[in-house]
């Protein structure tokens, strides 16, 4: 055997021993999920509800809740109102009414993308008697498809006896989210991201591609680089006014001046597709099933207000997500040196799956690497996170800015 599946197998030899412990328990705690998820059976999820615990994200209000009947525990993602950046259209005077009908909205232009990259667990919309932000609430309705052209009838609803939608999601351990299996340890290892790199790589292959348009990627990309630098403004700590986190917007705006026809290459080879936006690990499920190579990767809360140019986006784009994040859990417990080696492989296995040449791309994962370092600083810094995670993602989008000083000459003159 040679290539990735031969390492594949030689690394899952070395690492079973060790990885087994760590896994085991989840593995037994999943189990019955898997069989759950995979049934995918008709289901009416109508009744009262007990909240057992909620997960707050940027975007919504996630609750753990159980049937009070039947003892079943479902997920429900509530929306948060809509910010200006979440929804562009949003006018300064705009009403509560008309950020009820956008939420509304974002659930159901969200709801076949939630379910592209969570086969089985996302059930479909519900309308909740009661407000949720109580120890208890009533499924009054449940959709597995609601369509656009149903919000007029629904929002009379919502309006007159103060309901609310939200996206229905079946219960997943917690243990068995990425974010805690990194936590613990049980990913240190090369065949753990060889697994993530080809459940990755698997999803993004059936992704549909972007909508026939005419964006103009320099111009687009251009302003997300502004809004970046916006987001870096917001962050109050000693870091930001290093010299070095100040070069890293202008480090990127010349690169993407230079090399703005390779992104325009990326968008006329049909790169751009209706990604998960979001892909970090407090989004993703693992199901730890040994072998490693037969887990099952789920990853929800996927972009889905009504921010097209959050979603459409380059599949390196997205993966560069997932690697930051990875790569900013490994510097915090092992080191700069291991959390590279181990976030080198993983994007190495990925752009092997993805048939990707790596020569061609390394320049664009690392801008797309610091951009996301930016956008994870601010978010990170915005949720209370300590000043060293924050700091972290600060120092990896200085060396990914620097590592493209490799690529042009016209560097020398700002280092």
């Amino acid at each position: 055997m040679d290539g990735l599946t031969g390492r594949l197998m030689k690394n899952y030899e070395r690492d079973e021993r060790g990885m087994h412990a760590g896994f085991f328990r989840q593995s037994v705690a999943f189990h019955i999920q898997n069989d759950y998820i995979d049934k995918c059976q008709p289901i009416d999820i109508k009744g009262e509800y007990v909240v057992e615990g909620q997960r707050n994200t940027d975007s919504a209000l996630i609750y753990d809740a159980k049937d009070k009947k039947t003892g079943e525990r479902f997920c429900f993602k509530v929306l948060k109102p809509l910010d200006g950046v979440r929804n562009t259209k949003r006018k300064k005077d705009q009403g509560d009414n008309e950020d009820e009908k956008e939420r509304l909205k974002c659930l159901i232009r969200g709801l076949d993308a939630n379910r592209m990259h969570a086969p089985g667990v996302v059930l479909g919309i519900s309308c909740l008697k009661e407000h949720i932000e109580g120890k208890s609430f009533f499924c009054e309705k449940f959709y597995r498809e609601l369509k656009l052209e149903d919000v007029k009838r629904e929002l009379r609803e919502v309006l007159a006896y103060g309901k609310q939608y939200a996206l229905v999601m079946r219960y997943l351990a917690d243990e068995c989210r990425l974010e805690v299996l990194l936590e613990s340890g049980s990913l240190d290892s090369q065949t753990a991201m060889n697994m993530l790199a080809q459940q990755v790589a698997d999803k993004h292959k059936l992704l549909k591609e972007a909508p026939l348009n005419k964006r103009d990627e320099f111009i687009f990309l251009s302003k997300k680089l502004r809004d970046n630098g916006d987001l870096l403004n917001k962050i109050d700590c000693i870091r930001v006014k290093d010299e070095s986190i100040k070069n890293v917007i202008r480090k990127l705006e010349i690169c993407l001046k230079a090399k703005k026809e390779i992104f325009k290459e990326r968008r006329d080879n049909k790169c751009i597709k209706r990604c998960h936006g979001d892909l970090k690990p407090g989004n993703l499920w693992l199901s730890p099933a040994l072998p490693l190579q037969s887990a099952k990767l789920l990853a929800l809360d996927c972009i889905d207000f009504n921010r097209p140019d959050f979603y459409y986006i380059d599949t390196l784009c997205d993966v560069a997500m997932l690697a930051i994040t990875l790569e900013h859990s490994f510097t915090l417990r092992l080191g700069k040196e291991k959390a590279r080696g181990l976030v080198e492989v993983f994007l190495d296995d990925y752009l092997e799956y993805m048939e990707e040449e790596k020569e061609k791309v390394l320049f664009l994962l690392d801008y797309y690497m610091a951009e996301k370092a930016i956008v994870c600083a601010y978010t990170s810094y915005n949720d209370g996170q300590t000043f060293y995670v924050v700091e972290q993602y600060l120092e990896l989008a200085s060396m990914h800015a620097e590592r493209l000083t490799e690529y042009l000459p016209v560097f020398a003159q700002i280092r």
